[in-house]
Parts: structure tokens; sequence; C-alpha cells
């Protein structure tokens, strides 16, 4: 089990690189996400993005006993963080739009830099993103130290 949920995490962790990283994701995932919200699919992107969301906070509390104290306090953010995003998607499903600062609007739109608005907004998204990057790689790491056997 404790392999299966490495080769989990591992895959966790590329996908949020690569959402960071990636343009072209990037731009998939907004066109992808518009033509969810032109057919007034609220509750089909809040079940997808809080499926995800809740499967992603389970792996990370499997690992929870298995790394450092410092990686935990990243783990405990990150899971409360993940939560509040799954009640305020499914807030925004409920209302049938999102706000301008709405957690379908943020995740959907682009990353601008046009205004300060916009730059402090992406700047926000980019720190978040990357937070959560940096925990999945904590997990690995210690995991990985702990568990040689399961590291490349």
């Amino acid at each position: 089990l404790l392999t299966v949920v490495f080769i989990h995490e591992v895959w966790l962790f590329m996908q949020h690189a690569n959402v960071l990283l990636n343009p072209y994701l990037q731009r998939l995932d907004r066109k992808y996400g518009i033509a969810l919200l032109r057919q007034r699919m609220y509750w089909v992107i809040a079940g997808v993005l809080g499926a995800y969301w809740a499967r992603e906070t389970l792996s990370m509390a499997f690992f929870y006993p298995h790394v450092s104290p410092s990686t935990r306090i990243m783990i405990s953010v990150s899971c409360i963080y993940h939560w509040a995003k799954i009640a305020l998607v499914s807030m925004d499903a409920s209302n049938k739009c999102s706000p301008r600062l709405g957690i379908m609007s943020l995740l959907i739109d682009h990353w601008c830099l046009d205004t300060l608005f916009d730059r402090l907004v992406t700047a926000k998204r980019v720190l978040l993103q990357g937070l959560d990057t940096a925990t999945h790689l904590g997990i690995l790491v210690d995991v990985g130290s702990t568990y040689p056997s399961l590291a490349p």
C-alpha cells in the first residue's frame, strides 16, 4: 500500500509542478473550465475539483506519520487550504456563478499581469501553487529518505 500511495504522491507532485510551470497546460485547463462554465455545469466543476482535492488530502494525510515535523505542518496547512477550496467551489456551484475572486474564477481565469490587481492575484495563485508543490516534494523527500526502497 505504501508503494502505491508513494507512486500516487509522485504523480501529484509532477502534476502540481506541471500546472505551475507549463503555460500550455494552463491554457488547456482554462479552455476546459470555460467550456464547462458556458454549459452551466457548475456542479460538474465542483464535483471534479472536490474529488481531486479530497483524494489529494487523503494522500497527504496517509504520509503524515512518515514525515518530518516541518512537513507535517505543511501537510496540515495544505489540507485545511484544500478543504476550504472544496467548500468555496461548492458555494460557487450552489450560487451558479463565481464572483471575480470566487474559486472557480480564480482557477479558470488567465494568470494575468495587466493591472496591479491582476499581478497581485496572479502572485497569490503562483505562491499557493508553489507551496502546494513544495508540500508534495517534502513528502517525497521525507518518505524517500525513510524508506529508501521506494525512491528511484
